[in-house]
């Protein structure tokens, strides 16, 4: 791989937690070039990639139930009301640094960040 070169990954995921029905992610990934990494195991020559994407979740769905009691002269009243809330997607960035060993052919450090959570739609 040179530096410069670039392609792109997009995938959905179903179910990946309790609060999320889906989620979709992109990802734009470049190729820097190669740099001296220092871990535990030594120095290394190794090629830097990153990823700069997005995603989008639509969470799953809750259902709120109220009751309520009311007694009054021997007679009894029971309201129940159950709502189910509106599914809004939610939106964020995401950002991946991998330094790749290609002697020892597996990334030897990764990092990263997701956040910038934002409520999408009307």
């Amino acid at each position: 791989m040179n530096a410069g070169k670039t392609w792109d990954v997009r995938y959905t995921e179903q179910h990946p937690s309790k609060t999320h029905n889906s989620e979709q992610w992109t990802y734009k990934f470049t190729v820097m070039g190669f740099e001296t990494v220092e871990v535990p195991a030594g120095n290394y020559n190794a090629l830097r990639v990153e990823a700069e994407g997005h995603w989008t979740a639509e969470l799953e769905p809750v259902q709120t139930v109220v009751q309520s009691v009311q007694s009054t002269g021997g007679a009894t009243s029971m309201v129940t009301q159950a709502q189910k809330a509106r599914i809004e997607p939610v939106t964020g960035r995401t950002y991946k640094a991998f330094w790749y060993v290609p002697e020892v052919r597996i990334p030897m450090m990764v990092t990263g960040r997701s956040g910038d959570r934002d409520r999408c739609g009307a």
